[in-house]
Order: C-alpha cells, then sequence, then structure tokens
C-alpha cells in the first residue's frame, strides 16, 4: 500500500514531519495500527542494519528513534482510546544497575529492541535489585536486560541476579547483560543466561531468546 511505503521512506529519511504526516493519514483512512507499527518496525530494522555495519552511527539511530517515536506517539493515541492490543514480539525489562548512571549503551539496545517490536520498559539508571523486582512482579517480562558500564558496577549485576533467585523469580525470566566492563566469563560466572558485546547482537540474543520460548 503507498501510504505504508511512504511512511517507510520518511523513516529512512530521518523526516519527522512526513512520519507523522503519514501516520495520521493511516489513522484517518481506519487502517490496522499494528500494521502501521510493523511498517514502522521494518524501516527501524533497516537502519539497525545500517548502525551494525557501520554504515551509520550513533547520532543518526538516535535521529530515528526520535523520528519513530514521534509517529508512535500519534499512534499512541488511538491505541489507547479503541484499547488495541499491540501484537509484541515479547517484553523485556531494561536498565543500569545501581551505582552507575550510564545510559548511551542501554538506551541503544532499547532503540533496536523497539524496532523489532518488542515492549520495552525502561527502568532508568542507578537502578537497585528491589526495583527491578518489583518491575518483574508486576510486568511479569519474557527478558530481563542490565547494563553497566564501569568495572566498579559491574558486581551489581551479580547481585540482582542473587536477589532475583531469592525473590523466586530467576525460573520466569532470561536475563541478559551487557556493557563496556562485561565480559562472556563475568556473564557466566553471576548466572547471566548471556551476554553480548554490541547493541545489534544484544538485541538478536533477545530474539533467540523469545524464538525458543515460543
Amino acid at each position: 500500500m503507498e501510504i505504508y511505503n511512504d511512511l517507510k521512506n520518511a523513516l529512512l529519511s530521518y523526516n519527522k514531519k512526513e512520519v507523522q504526516e503519514c501516520v495520521e493519514k493511516t489513522i484517518s483512512m481506519n487502517l490496522d495500527a499494528n500494521k502501521t507499527i510493523e511498517v514502522l518496525s521494518e524501516g527501524m530494522a533497516l537502519i539497525g542494519d545500517k548502525f551494525a555495519r557501520n554504515e551509520i552511527f550513533l547520532p543518526a539511530m538516535m535521529l530515528a528513534a526520535n523520528v519513530m517515536n514521534a509517529g508512535m506517539s500519534i499512534l499512541k493515541i488511538k491505541i489507547e482510546q479503541e484499547r488495541i492490543q499491540i501484537n509484541y514480539r515479547g517484553k523485556v525489562i531494561i536498565g543500569t544497575v545501581f551505582g552507575d548512571i550510564h545510559d548511551i549503551g542501554k538506551n541503544l539496545v532499547k532503540i533496536l529492541l523497539d524496532s523489532q517490536g518488542f515492549q520495552v520498559i525502561d527502568l532508568g539508571v542507578n537502578v537497585k535489585s528491589d526495583v527491578f523486582i518489583k518491575s518483574i512482579k508486576d510486568n511479569k517480562p519474557d527478558i530481563l536486560a542490565l547494563s553497566a558500564l564501569l568495572t566498579t558496577t559491574a558486581p551489581e549485576m551479580g547481585k540482582t541476579i542473587q536477589a532475583i533467585k531469592e525473590a523466586n523469580l530467576r525460573d520466569s525470566i532470561k536475563i541478559m547483560i551487557g556493557g563496556a566492563a562485561i565480559t562472556e566469563k563475568f556473564a557466566i560466572s553471576i548466572g547471566a543466561d548471556g551476554y553480548e558485546p554490541t547493541a545489534p547482537l544484544a538485541v538478536k540474543l533477545a530474539n533467540e531468546f523469545v524464538n525458543k520460548h515460543n
């Protein structure tokens, strides 16, 4: 359909105004909101692939996310008004662990997860283990994604995983970790289910988790 081609091309061109106009047209045409989200996700996936191949860099990814969110903010009104059920691939809670306030890597993973059709609950930075636990209980995610940049805060990931075990929630979720301070050996040592060194690979891992679950 032409409107969907226009929408995807507008996103690939980082044209916020045109994306918003296209989304508004899909609403006026009473088109399926899930299909509109799918088209936006396809466009972001293409941009994510370019990022993974180093054809574009972080500022372009952040700009694309901003443009996509501009369209989604309009669509969200329709979704809430009509109580439309969104077909998410899976649900992910993400956050930077307690003591660490770095969020660039976390935000990039969130952008790419959004583009793959995941529902992402971002708890932000400096997140204590009890906050992660409460969010797991409240939201029942498929995946918990923990981030840490500093070697001094990386051990907090292990403490968080241990707290999740003590809360009898460990078996209900997959836990993936990442950040500059993290290695695969460290991930294994603290009982995480997976680790990847880059945002695109982290999203690939998330897809593998939900594909196995489904």
